[in-house]
């Protein structure tokens, strides 16, 4: 966001600069163009005062421009004079452009073609036939000063502007940044994030419609949540009224294919109970923002006496106590291991660790490991990668222990392993309320 305030901040400092510059320059054009009108009619006035104190054209050419170099001390001027024909008479100062007798009479406040950097020229034909050439000296020229001066200008222009671009600025991008916040937040599962809404700009019709969105996300996530734990509960009741048929129904003992049968259902009969109750729990912890029962839980000894219910499950590590919740902690432990022993093969090695302010928990198995596309998805609801065809199970282990990790503020993950599956789960000793 750093980034976005400052191309913000440099393209309003820009646009202001170019700005500034844009009315400088046409302010500059306009003062020139003005000031060139300014100065031809001084210099006609200049000539018409010269007209009054020059000679006669019978004077000599010595007293002509004897009188030309007391007008151009005086008035800080280039002036010639040509006779009717063009010829050059006298003359003070700098060049001046010679006079041509085809020349029109309308000639005033002109550049010369061959010096378009100089002051603009004046001519004026006298009643006697004799034309005078006018042109005004600019002031003496200051040397760096005026540079200097442009120099402290354009600073304290550019300080100006930066500091009226930089406010204007950090409040458009701090609003950006707190969108954004309330945006990471809601992606990371805080379905309650919202965005403030502060006027009534493109913005805030962003912070808005977000907010829109969001909450009827939260809405549709919730009513779904809702309806399928309904519905996972309602299920229960036709699957224990089966289970007492089943108890009640009378079957020949000695017929040991109804007994098959008979356990076959059962057995199907329990492991749809299992998935409704995964479902119920993975409700419950989805509509849970932190966990309601912590206690001290010792983690060693809780894995040996859940690892104790199976065969070719091995137990060791450090002894030590954390916080969470204790039943569901048994549950990680147990899909964990069901896990390993239905997807992968026995041994199935479980280590726990404590570490600094961490507890590690390690489940290697002696299977075929996973896949990289497995290792991927594998902690999605239902998802039960290469082995779905080959072996039991909904795809709801996984899933649930990615849940209850996330409730314990820990994080799990697939490590990689050059024979079996290994997963490791990490959780805080100390639980944050």
């Amino acid at each position: 966001m750093r980034q976005l305030f400052f191309k913000i901040y440099l393209a309003v400092l820009l646009s202001l600069l170019v700005f500034a510059v844009a009315s400088a320059v046409l302010w500059g054009q306009l003062r020139a163009q003005r000031d060139d009108e300014y100065l031809g009619r001084q210099q006609e006035v200049a000539a018409q005062l010269i007209q009054n104190t020059l000679p006669s054209a019978s004077s000599s050419v010595a007293d002509q421009q004897m009188a030309l170099e007391r007008i151009a001390h005086d008035l800080n001027v280039n002036i010639a004079i040509d006779d009717a024909q063009g010829e050059r008479i006298a003359r003070v100062g700098g060049r001046l452009p010679p006079f041509h007798p085809n020349e029109p009479d309308e000639f005033s406040n002109r550049h010369d073609k061959n010096n378009r950097s100089a002051s603009p020229i004046t001519r004026m034909r006298l009643n006697d036939g004799r034309v005078v050439t006018v042109r005004l000296l600019p002031p003496e020229d200051d040397g760096w000063a005026k540079w200097w001066a442009f120099a402290i200008g354009s600073v304290g222009l550019l300080l100006v502007v930066g500091l009226v671009a930089w406010p204007l600025s950090r409040r458009l991008t701090r609003r950006l940044e707190a969108l954004h916040h309330s945006v990471t937040q809601w992606g990371k599962g805080d379905l309650s994030a919202r965005a403030h809404v502060a006027g009534h700009d493109e913005v805030s019709m962003l912070a808005s419609s977000f907010n829109q969105a969001a909450g009827r996300i939260e809405q549709l996530i919730q009513t779904n949540h809702l309806l399928l734990a309904n519905a996972s509960h309602e299920l229960r009741t036709p699957l224990a009224r089966m289970r007492m048929q089943l108890e009640l129904l009378h079957i020949d003992e000695g017929d040991e294919k109804q007994c098959k049968r008979k356990l076959a259902i059962v057995k199907e009969i329990d492991e749809f109970d299992q998935m409704i109750d995964s479902i119920l729990l993975g409700s419950r912890l989805d509509a849970q923002e932190r966990l309601v029962h912590v206690e001290a839980v010792d983690m060693l000894g809780l894995v040996a006496e859940e690892c104790a219910h199976y065969d070719g499950v091995s137990v060791e590590g450090d002894v030590g106590v954390m916080q969470g919740d204790a039943h569901l902690l048994r549950r990680l432990v147990r899909n964990l291991v069901e896990n390993a022993l239905r997807h992968g093969r026995a041994p199935v090695h479980v280590r726990v660790a404590f570490k600094d302010s961490e507890v590690y928990l390690d489940v290697v198995d002696g299977g075929d490991g996973f896949s990289g596309v497995d290792s991927e998805r594998i902690f999605e609801p239902f998802y039960r990668g290469h082995a779905k065809s080959n072996s039991k199970g909904v795809g709801l282990g996984l899933s649930l222990v990615y849940k209850i990790v996330q409730h314990h503020g820990g994080h799990v993950a697939i490590m990689p392993t050059a024979q079996g599956g290994h997963v490791q789960v990490v959780l805080p000793s100390v639980h944050a309320a």
